[in-house]
């Protein structure tokens, strides 16, 4: 169980499954650890070595105000993507980005890239809201979970110090 309940295997496979289902040319992750971006992921595999520091950008704080998504036809025209071309490459045409959110809090974006005169249609939205919903609530449940084994973990040694005083104080 815990393997399966691990952030980054979600990532992977969240960033895998829009690959596949929406016949994208690229999805990258990024997630955001004490006000860094970092850029996680990414399917097919990236040639940089991840999970490494990206530059800010104004997307960022865009997405990370509204938590919605962000689609566009041409990512070269978006001037707030400018920052983000390492990781987005220069033949990105069409772009979506969707928020992995929990509450009010942004955990991550994810970046679904087509190229050439690929565009996102309605039934390409949905089945990444859709995606990103499962992984939003994979991504919680994960954290969940951790935060549970943290507390056992605690109780224990609690536990094992107290048998011990007793065990001193017949």
């Amino acid at each position: 169980l815990t393997g399966l309940l691990d952030t980054d295997q979600i990532l992977n496979l969240t960033a895998t499954e829009l690959l596949k289902g929406l016949s994208a040319h690229g999805v990258s992750v990024v997630t955001f650890e004490r006000g860094q971006a970092y850029w996680k992921t990414s399917a097919p595999r990236a040639r940089a070595k991840l999970p490494r520091p990206m530059p800010d950008s104004p997307i960022f704080h865009r997405l990370r105000e509204s938590q919605s998504i962000f689609n566009t036809d041409d990512a070269r025209k978006e001037p707030d993507l400018a920052p983000l071309t390492e990781m987005l490459g220069e033949n990105v045409a069409a772009l979506l980005i969707m928020p992995l959110s929990s509450g009010q809090s942004l955990n991550a974006l994810v970046f679904i890239q087509m190229t050439g005169e690929s565009r996102f249609g309605l039934n390409e939205l949905e089945i990444a809201r859709t995606i990103t919903s499962q992984a939003t609530v994979a991504l919680e449940n994960a954290r969940l979970y951790q935060s549970s084994v943290r507390k056992a973990e605690r109780f224990a040694i609690l536990n094992e110090t107290s048998s011990q005083i007793s065990a001193l104080n017949p």
